[in-house]
């Protein structure tokens, strides 16, 4: 090889390496931002279209604590104290505190069980400049398991995990953890962090640019995360003989059914009480939909339509009265009424898997003596 030929080569590599930090400082100037405006903080709006504690207090009610989970305390609620059906922990989807699925929270209850709820770190009424990013609701979920193994309370009880999209995430994920799982529900769930984030970068950034981008999301998981950054959910599950049913609408818009759900790697899963269960009856197939009725979500659609036809009607500033004119009609029970189907199916898996001294408590409180 010629000198001159060694130097072209030289400065051809130079050249490409120049390039590449360039691009990279602009990839990282970029797409950072964009993932810290997505995980900023999500503190309750003024109308969350949700059931609002308040109103339900009388008949459910529940005390309140807080738990550190790294540098930042959580809330959580604890429901159903005298219950003895075992613990269910519920895990709200991203940017969702525990309220947001208070539905199902009073539907445990009546079933029997204690439920714990909480708000993740950097949400609603916890403690956090950020949500951080769509791990972390694991490790917070990982702290309140902590804290519940602490109580005597629990110590011989029944737990299970009932999550939903990044709770859900969570939920599954732990079935690989050292904490004891009795049975565990996941809806709507990512298998990991970093396909669902190239999945939405694709979406908003195009093809070419979304996989440009995917190795400067994964230097930014890791960043926030460690060691933890891209845990995969199928392979936590396969780790596990844990029970476990996932639930999927075929027409998810958030995390697609074929391509970043959990659902998307069935054939991966090793584990033998694993259930996998497509949802695809029509409107209730959707990201958020498949626990609701069809009517919660026809009304929904309707009230959505409503909103669109006040903006549009006063050039996207509606009047603070006729919001709250508006906001004053919603039936906001009918908005959340649970699919009986979807929830029967829950608590019916839930009843089957017991640990041996919650299945002798029920035996006990259903016994009636002999009449002599």
């Amino acid at each position: 090889m010629t000198r001159s030929l060694a130097r072209k080569i030289i400065i051809a590599l130079l050249t490409v390496l120049t390039v590449l930090l360039i691009f990279s400082a602009v990839a990282v100037a970029f797409i950072f931002p964009q993932l810290n405006s997505l995980f900023a903080r999500a503190d309750r709006p003024a109308r969350t279209g949700y059931l609002e504690y308040e109103d339900y207090a009388p008949n459910y009610p529940r005390e309140e604590f807080a738990l550190e989970s790294g540098k930042n305390n959580i809330n959580c609620y604890y429901y159903g104290v005298e219950n003895k059906g075992g613990l269910i922990i519920v895990c709200p989807g991203i940017r969702n505190g525990a309220d947001s699925m208070l539905a199902e929270t009073m539907r445990f209850v009546n079933a029997g069980y204690k439920v714990i709820s909480f708000d993740p770190t950097g949400t609603w009424s916890s403690e956090g400049d950020s949500i951080v990013g769509l791990t972390q609701e694991y490790l917070d979920l990982d702290a309140l398991l902590d804290y519940v193994e602490s109580k005597e309370e629990f110590k011989d009880s029944s737990i299970y995990l009932y999550g939903f999209s990044s709770g859900g995430y969570a939920a599954a994920c732990m079935l690989g953890s050292d904490h004891y799982i009795t049975a565990a529900v996941s809806i709507s769930s990512y298998d990991n962090p970093l396909d669902v984030l190239d999945e939405w970068t694709r979406a908003s950034l195009g093809l070419l640019s979304g996989r440009i981008a995917k190795p400067y999301i994964a230097l930014y998981n890791f960043f926030k995360f460690g060691t933890y950054s891209n845990m995969s959910a199928s392979k936590e599950i396969s780790s596990s003989d844990t029970p476990i049913m996932i639930f999927h609408g075929d027409n998810d818009g958030t995390v697609s059914y074929n391509f970043s759900s959990i659902y998307s790697h069935l054939g991966e899963v090793s584990n033998p009480n694993a259930r996998f269960i497509t949802c695809d009856k029509l409107l209730q197939n959707d990201h958020s939909t498949m626990f609701l009725s069809s009517d919660a979500i026809e009304y929904r659609m309707r009230v959505t339509q409503q909103e669109s036809d006040l903006i549009n009607q006063y050039g996207g500033a509606v009047p603070a009265d006729v919001a709250e004119e508006h906001y004053a009609e919603v039936d906001y029970d009918r908005m959340n009424r649970l699919d009986d189907d979807f929830m029967n199916a829950v608590i019916s898996f839930f009843d089957q898997n017991k640990k041996e001294a919650d299945f002798i408590q029920q035996l006990l409180d259903s016994y009636t003596p002999p009449q002599e």
